[in-house]
């Protein structure tokens, strides 16, 4: 139906979106802004529920700035099945093992001597259900989830990974931290879908709905949000800022956010649905995911170094060498390409989309090739684990390269994410994620 929206409809929106966001972070400085207050008046406290998956860590974010220095929240009835961890802006309630039912905290704001009312969080633990499983449909040239649950415990299969992982399952609605051996640190439920999330220093940082919240690296607690208003797609910390694309309209910008000024950086508003976009200083590259390209910007300004055509591009990546590591989602395949030219690298690739990759985009749209059953709508693709075996990709949205010249993949409708070599042989699963949509890598 996008297609078909009047052009000023679109624009209206997109302005109207840019305007607020602009009105929100420039200048604010973001969250921790309102830290350097003088008040110590307090604010009021806030009763809250939440719904989660066992073994889920559950972040309430209750205030929208950090509490007034000298403001504190306190735990006045901890929970009787968990731990409540408090922070500036909320508390984060994490389950004991193997809990599911209702639990509750009691807390009252305090600053010397005076204290506000008291307030109750509760929380309802519920069972892991069983992951989805997607299913490729080829006359849409896409995915088709026909079961949306929450992940079960991932199962690891060969080799230790050389790092902790951060995953962030879209459909199941979790963040975890894995570490090498593939047992699960933390877990961490959100509240809306995200389809994105990343290492930033000693947090991870990823969208919630029209939130971007930063967690704790080490155990995954709730540090600090910011509330945009509009939905936000991604966000990408870099040395730079913070780049996010957000809001509803089919063509938008990506932002470059600097907490301490505000938006410094703004694309044309060109890009549909933009997932990933990453900045070094020198380029800014854009995943343009809907418009089916990979777009190289030479520093922050308008010029345009590179158009590269790719089949729904859902992560961009750049190298220590400045090269591009790029995930195609529905090519099926990631690899290495120069913005100056050279001839690209494959890094890996279902072995059976390979055959499509050189046909037109309307011949790809509508190919039944990759379908084992081409008269079942919902049969699997000759890409999934299944029938190809461990060396393939079946929808993948993101990659990340290691010191080692070795990759981490989520491999999304596989539901798993690998490490491969520097020679391009997987190495290490963890399988049975519900539908991975990015991956980071924990270094030391």
């Amino acid at each position: 139906m996008l297609d078909r929206m009047p052009s000023r409809t679109i624009f209206r929106r997109w302005l109207g979106t840019l305007l607020f966001l602009l009105a929100t972070l420039s200048g604010c400085g973001g969250s921790d802004s309102s830290s350097s207050s003088t008040s110590t008046e307090l604010p009021g406290a806030r009763n809250a529920a939440k719904t989660v998956t066992r073994g889920c860590n559950a972040g309430f974010v209750l205030y929208e700035t950090p509490l007034p220095a000298g403001v504190e929240i306190v735990i006045e009835r901890p929970p009787t099945r968990g731990l409540a961890r408090t922070g500036a802006q909320g508390v984060t309630y994490v389950p004991e093992a193997g809990f599911t039912g209702s639990d509750e905290i009691v807390y009252h704001l305090a600053s010397g001597s005076e204290t506000s009312r008291s307030a109750t969080l509760r929380v309802q633990v519920i069972p892991e259900q069983n992951p989805a499983r997607s299913y490729f449909v080829p006359h849409r040239s896409a995915t088709l989830n026909i079961q949306a649950g929450t992940p079960k415990p991932a199962q690891h299969v060969g080799g230790d990974f050389e790092c902790d992982l951060i995953v962030m399952s879209s459909i199941g609605r979790v963040i975890e931290r894995i570490d090498r051996s593939g047992n699960t640190v933390w877990r961490y439920q959100t509240d809306q879908s995200s389809r994105s999330g990343a290492v930033d220093g000693d947090l991870v940082v990823f969208p919630d709905g029209d939130r971007i919240i930063w967690l704790s690296l080490t155990d995954g607690t709730l540090v600090k949000s910011v509330k945009l208003g509009a939905i936000v797609h991604f966000v990408s910390p870099t040395p730079f800022g913070y780049l996010f694309s957000s809001g509803t309209a089919a063509k938008t910008s990506v932002h470059l956010w600097k907490p301490e000024l505000g938006i410094a950086f703004s694309t044309p508003s060109v890009h549909s649905y933009p997932r990933w976009a990453d900045y070094d200083g020198h380029s800014l590259c854009v995943a343009d995911t809907f418009g089916h390209s990979v777009t190289v910007y030479q520093g922050l300004g308008p010029l345009v170094l590179a158009q590269i055509p790719a089949f729904y591009p859902n992560d961009v990546r750049i190298l220590p060498d400045s090269r591009l590591l790029i995930t195609e989602e529905h090519g099926e395949r990631i690899w290495i390409e120069s913005p100056l030219g050279g001839p690209p690298e494959l890094v890996l690739a279902s072995p059976y989309a390979l055959d499509l990759s050189a046909e037109p985009m309307a011949v790809r749209r509508h190919a039944t090739t990759l379908s084992i059953d081409t008269g079942n709508p919902l049969s699997p693709s000759k890409s999934s684990r299944g029938y190809a075996g461990p060396q393939t990709l079946y929808a993948p949205n993101g990659a990340v390269g290691l010191p080692s010249g070795a990759f981490l993949i989520a491999d999304t409708d596989n539901h798993r994410v690998i490490q491969i070599d520097a020679s391009g042989h997987v190495v290490a699963e963890m399988l049975d994620f519900n539908s991975p949509n990015k991956v980071a890598a924990v270094l030391p």
